[in-house]
């Protein structure tokens, strides 16, 4: 019996696509929300000092919320850097709104008793 002849460089060729292939594997994300980051990172076209940013979002707030902000900033903003908008609405999310601050849309009167209607003053 004669031993099967192997040559040198297809085991080697072998081993090297064999670290080529692990090498172009990406580890998924270990939590959902780094999921959502990296999605809301290459939607908004977000600048490299801003990616630490979008990620500390993705995990303070719910993912609910930060998909509504996507989704106003995608329908919003049509032209411009997306991921500044975005920003003004997440900073925005805990403040109240003007209009309802002010005035009671259904009797029309004032809500709020900080408000002082301006008033002719007498001389």
């Amino acid at each position: 019996m004669e031993p099967t002849k192997r040559t040198q460089n297809t085991e080697f060729s072998a081993f090297g696509s064999l670290l080529q292939a692990r090498q172009n594997q990406q580890k998924p994300p270990a939590y959902p929300w780094q999921d959502l980051a990296l999605r809301a990172i290459k939607e908004l076209n977000a600048p490299p000092f801003k990616r630490s940013a979008i990620f500390k979002i993705c995990k303070n707030l719910p993912k609910e919320v930060v998909e509504r902000c996507l989704a106003d900033t995608r329908e919003l903003c049509k032209t411009g850097s997306k991921w500044q908008y975005f920003f003004k609405i997440v900073d925005n999310l805990g403040k109240p709104k003007v209009e309802s601050e002010i005035w009671n849309l259904e009797s029309g009167k004032i809500q709020n008793p900080n408000f002082k209607a301006q008033t002719k003053s007498k001389i």
